[in-house]
């Protein structure tokens, strides 16, 4: 895959167009503003002379009140727009710091949801191996529990074309209301998230209760007690968190290139990317701190039928929820900024 993609890269070269280098670092802009308004208190303003209105107006050519309006409205503004009045920043790019700060907060609220989507691949797959396992009737090979991890990809494979293929394009030409754009995008796919906990919280409920007989594992060569309930039940939850992963991840991307500012681009794609790895270090540190509170609230092989592990998909729940509260403040405050 990855020789592929370099000979893709360098077969398409002719067509690639450099970019001419920034004339400065806009990140080093932003952190010139940020200081300005902390070292630069407003009371500090309020002390300092001013000069008279009334004069600036004379040798503006404007109408008098027209420059003392402009002057004044950023007075009661936030902190930027001090930082554009005391300061002297082009106005410019004290928006472009805005927009950067709003686009910040909606990817950093997506990282209580990235911490879900380890998931799929260790409790989803710890879950299944407590599971009774398809078996072939021919040579009675067994179906691994972390085989059922495939339908997350195969639903990825599959929703991508559809979505970005059919459905995206045919609702954009309905006379809809409601339109799909990223952010609302990025919020059904945060509620398909839970869903899919929520269908996990209602396997592991049944197969806690259900009964149990012990086996040996043939890799570990120890007993193990297995819920006599198919793994066939854990479809849905994979196939459900395979879609969010569509719905959340593509369109954060999307929400990072297109409306980040210009000179910033890069540097929110890479933010998008950094909040996954916030989140993979968030799902450890739930496991860890879980594990630290009650052991019999995660998967153990000798004691699966005593323990809570469904109070971990409430966790879990609790923790995309939270990650949904925090993205749709963060989301109408980047809507009021349009």
């Amino acid at each position: 895959g990855y020789l592929l993609g370099v000979i893709i890269l360098f077969a398409g070269k002719k067509r690639l167009t450099i970019a001419p280098k920034p004339s400065e670092n806009s990140l080093f802009v932003a952190w010139s503003m940020f200081k300005h308004a902390v070292y630069c208190s407003p009371r500090k303003q309020a002390t300092s002379p001013t000069a008279d209105p009334t004069d600036s107006e004379a040798n503006s050519g404007l109408r008098p009140g027209v420059q003392q309006a402009s002057m004044q409205s950023p007075v009661n503004g936030d902190w930027l727009d001090r930082v554009q009045r005391d300061g002297g920043f082009d106005r410019v790019k004290v928006q472009n710091v805005r927009l950067l700060g709003r686009v910040t907060a909606v990817l950093l609220s997506l990282a209580f949801y990235m911490a879900t989507i380890t998931q799929t691949t260790t409790t989803y797959i710890l879950q299944g191996e407590l599971m009774q396992e398809p078996v072939n009737r021919s040579d009675g090979y067994k179906i691994p529990a972390s085989m059922f991890a495939g339908f997350d990809a195969l639903t990825i494979l599959g929703a991508v074309p559809l979505l970005y293929g059919i459905i995206y394009p045919v609702w954009s030409t309905l006379d809809f209301s409601f339109q799909l754009n990223h952010l609302r995008k990025i919020g059904m796919g945060m509620l398909i998230s839970l869903i899919s906990l929520l269908a996990a919280f209602l396997v592991e409920f049944h197969r806690r209760d259900c009964n149990h007989h012990i086996v040996l594992d043939p890799l570990t060569l120890q007993n193990t007690t297995i819920a006599e309930m198919s793994i066939l039940f854990q479809i849905p939850q994979y196939m459900l968190a395979g879609l969010a992963e569509v719905m959340v991840i593509i369109s954060a991307l999307e929400f990072a290139y297109f409306f980040s500012p210009k000179p910033m681009k890069g540097f929110c794609i890479g933010m998008a990317y950094a909040v996954s790895g916030v989140g993979g270090l968030l799902s450890s540190l739930i496991v860890t701190i879980t594990n630290s509170i009650d052991t019999s609230l995660y998967y153990r092989p000798n004691a699966s039928d005593t323990g809570h592990v469904h109070v971990f998909y409430v966790i879990l729940i609790g923790c995309v929820s939270v990650g949904l509260v925090l993205f749709y403040f963060a989301a109408r405050n980047f809507r009021s900024l349009h």
